[in-house]
């Protein structure tokens, strides 16, 4: 299953210029503005074995980042190496052996 979520946005309140150049535009109009569009992030549900029982989570990649969630915790690594499921699981089974999976 896969889960969607969205991080930042920014939005930004201007005044028209004096002569502005555009259709409809009156000086000193207020006008709404995104600089910045919010990202989608894909959250990927995750499953490994520790110590006999199974273990539930979710990750995700985000700037070069895994990031994975349990209902008791989170952990991040560095996206290096062997790949993000790889990296998801192992960081889900530390989770586990810390108790919050």
């Amino acid at each position: 299953m896969t889960l969607w979520g969205f991080v930042g946005a920014t939005l930004s309140r201007s005044r028209a210029p004096e002569g502005c150049a555009y259709a409809g535009c009156a000086p000193g109009a207020a006008s709404t503005t995104f600089m910045n569009v919010e990202k989608l992030i894909l959250w990927t549900q995750i499953t490994t074995v520790f110590r006999g029982r199974a273990v539930d989570g979710s990750y995700a990649v985000e700037g070069g980042t895994v990031k994975v969630r349990t209902a008791n915790g989170e952990k991040t690594a560095q996206l290096v190496g062997p790949g993000a499921n790889w990296i998801a699981g192992r960081l889900l089974r530390e989770l586990a052996a810390e108790g919050k999976a």
